[in-house]
């Protein structure tokens, strides 16, 4: 056989390997791994350098975008392939209500999770659950 021979044979297999792998990534969707929360667009600052215009002022209770229990099922029937969970808000994510009720299901599901925040709002018990995930 000759070089040329060998070069096309060569490139017929990696042809049909670049095929393989291309139709495995359609037929093997990527697995689900990051999730972000938007638990609402309430906030307790007016900061000038702010670039969340649909923020508004914390209140405003009717800005809630769902009930709390609706997050907590969201993160029991998450795939099992998500790892890592961050919670925000369009402007503070402490201040929607109970939201520190989310994290114990996220690391009861063994997942990381993340909290968004401008901080004014941390107590020392939400700083001791967020370190315990």
């Amino acid at each position: 056989m000759t070089l040329k021979g060998i070069l096309k044979n060569t490139l017929r297999v990696f042809g049909l390997l670049f095929l393989v792998k291309q139709t495995r990534k359609l037929l093997f969707k990527p697995k689900l791994r990051n999730v972000r929360i938007l638990v609402g667009v309430l906030c307790n600052h007016k900061c000038v350098m702010c670039d969340s215009p649909q923020v508004v002022s914390a209140v405003e209770p009717s800005n809630r975008l769902l009930e709390i229990q609706d997050y907590l099922n969201l993160i029991k029937n998450l795939p099992r392939s998500v790892r890592n969970v961050v919670v925000i808000s369009a402007g503070e994510a402490l201040l929607f209500p109970k939201v520190e009720l989310v994290f114990p299901e996220i690391k009861r599901r063994n997942i990381a999770g993340e909290l968004v925040t401008n901080g004014s709002l941390l107590t020392q018990r939400i700083t001791e659950m967020l370190v315990e995930i």
